[in-house]
């Protein structure tokens, strides 16, 4: 063999190796350019605030996991990592709080101490009960949060991760994701509670609200002992919608493509004046009816409605 042929044979066989190590150790790195260098030196850095003195705490982030538990005590405190090139800044204005991230520039420093990553997180706890809105954004991190009542509003948004929320009382709440799932459990909004995804599931569970909204496509969408009081709007497609014995206001909508609706209501076929439809699938309400003066419309296509009416 040549050794020219030798050569480009090692050549390529090096760059397969480093392609592969460098392919693990940006797994490992939970696919973010930021944790490749090994040597961060990450530091757990903590606040507090006096929660009376915060009208308005929003959270700027990317590429973490932010989790909000209930305090010990009537402060707001906060827990997150930095160093001294990747570090957040804060900014108080009057009454409100901001917590942004500071993008650091491109670079990728690599080294054989690579696989030695931190998990980085933001964790912030809230008095049980606070008069603080919240606005709380990441990316390809998980929301979490638990246990507090607000008299302000709560929004919490992420890409490509899941939002769990349960045991939370606002005047409106809303979570946003794309490519993960939302799940919500002990919600009561006197407003509105809206959870909108896509390509994932939506389950929401013993919440109550004066309007729900609930969106995402190619998800299931799941309905658990719910009461609202006014509008309901679910909508998904190429998956089912499944209720069960929820409660419903006086204007519901519920809408697939390609997905089963099906499940139980609260009350009586009379209640309600329903308009249905559906194609290439069996369908247990009628196509028209107008007894009742709740609004129910229900439409899905190549596949069955079967919804039953329970006391």
């Amino acid at each position: 063999m040549k050794i020219s042929t030798i050569i480009i044979i090692a050549g390529a066989a090096m760059v397969f190796l480093g392609v592969a190590i460098f392919t693990i150790g940006f797994a490992l790195s939970g696919f973010d350019f930021m944790h490749i260098n090994g040597n961060e030196n990450w530091q757990e850095k903590n606040m507090t605030l006096n929660s009376t003195n915060v009208d308005t705490l929003t959270v700027e982030d990317r590429n973490k996991t932010i989790r909000i538990i209930q305090s010990e005590d009537n402060q707001i405190h906060i827990k997150y990592f930095e160093n001294n090139k990747r570090y957040y800044e804060t900014d108080e204005s009057g009454k409100a709080f901001k917590l942004t991230w500071v993008e650091p520039k491109f670079s990728i420093g690599f080294n054989f101490s690579l696989f030695s990553f931190r998990q980085t997180y933001v964790e912030i706890a809230l008095p049980k009960n606070l008069s603080t809105r919240l606005n709380i954004n990441t990316s390809n991190g998980s929301i979490t949060a638990s246990g507090f009542i607000s008299d302000k509003d709560l929004f919490f948004k992420t890409s490509n991760a899941k939002i769990e929320l349960s045991d939370i009382t606002a005047p409106s709440i809303e979570a946003k994701t794309s490519n993960g799932k939302i799940s919500a459990y002990n919600i009561s909004a006197a407003e509105e509670s809206r959870f909108t995804t896509s390509n994932a599931s939506v389950d929401i569970e013993r919440t109550g609200a004066r309007n729900l909204t609930v969106s995402t496509n190619n998800g299931s969408i799941s309905l658990d002992a719910i009461t609202v009081s006014q509008q309901t709007k679910a909508a998904t497609s190429n998956a089912k919608i499944t209720l069960s014995r929820v409660t419903l206001g006086n204007d519901t909508t519920l809408s697939s493509s390609n997905g089963s609706i099906k499940g139980s209501i609260n009350g009586k076929l009379s209640d309600f004046s329903i308009s249905s439809k559906t194609s290439n699938g069996s369908n247990s309400l009628p196509g028209k009816s107008s007894e009742g003066e709740k609004i129910l419309y229900v439409k899905t296509s190549n596949s069955s409605i079967d919804i039953d009416f329970v006391r």
